[in-house]
């Protein structure tokens, strides 16, 4: 019987046919995974740019929003003409800036600039272009015609209607821009405002959403504030 011997590989005999292929299909799925990583990253890299630039969308409108809370007044009048030191009447023109005559009306609070002292309306009387206004305690000090007199009235409101946050709410400028280009796509900013349902009223909800436009369900930046108009502050 003839006896056949394995012939033993050389060094120098190469690769087989399997380890070419193992080596082919190992390489394959290193760059194939290593290509799926490069996509992942620049996909998360536009997700991030496009999540920063919604970010300070949001912050440059906050900040107005921030500016007119601080820059908001009580409804103010001036003196038709000059009180003295001592006088519990005072007679003011009607036309009223940032609000209406009704906030001078009896039982509110009424303030002059650089006097720290609270007046209380007790009667108010007159039609016409001026009002009388009995107040106590009496005036400690005198002041010149003209002067600015405040009403801070709103911060004893009783409905939503009459408080500092419905004035802000309503006075507030729309947003803008309302779209914006980034990355190639296009997003609308969306700005909704509540008012609390509690008094005195002076707290304003602001949420903000960045979206793509036209496009449900595709939020990209959400944020949420509490805004409180600095005025409040010198409520009685």
């Amino acid at each position: 019987m003839a006896m056949f011997k394995p012939k033993a590989l050389r060094k120098d005999d190469g690769f087989t046919m399997v380890e070419v292929l193992v080596a082919i299909l190992l390489t394959t799925l290193f760059v194939g995974i290593a290509m799926q990583a490069v996509v992942i990253a620049a996909l998360f890299k536009a997700k991030a740019q496009e999540n920063t630039e919604a970010t300070n969308w949001i912050q440059q409108d906050l900040e107005q929003v921030k500016y007119e809370a601080s820059t908001l007044q009580f409804p103010q009048v001036t003196l038709n003409a000059a009180a003295a030191s001592g006088a519990s009447s005072l007679v003011i023109n009607t036309t009223v800036t940032g609000g209406t005559i009704s906030d001078f009306s009896a039982n509110a609070i009424v303030k002059f600039s650089g006097d720290s002292t609270n007046y209380k309306i007790t009667n108010v009387t007159g039609t016409g272009a001026t009002r009388t206004l009995t107040i106590s305690p009496s005036l400690n000090s005198a002041k010149a015609a003209n002067a600015t007199v405040s009403s801070t009235k709103m911060c004893d409101a009783t409905a939503a209607a009459d408080g500092l946050s419905t004035k802000l709410q309503s006075g507030i400028s729309a947003v803008s821009p309302t779209t914006k280009t980034i990355k190639g796509k296009s997003f609308t900013l969306t700005r909704t405002t509540t008012v609390t349902n509690s008094s005195p009223f002076t707290v304003l909800q602001v949420n903000y959403d960045v979206s793509v436009t036209s496009v449900s369900n595709s939020s990209i930046a959400k944020f949420y504030v509490e805004v409180i108009p600095d005025v409040a502050f010198d409520c009685p």
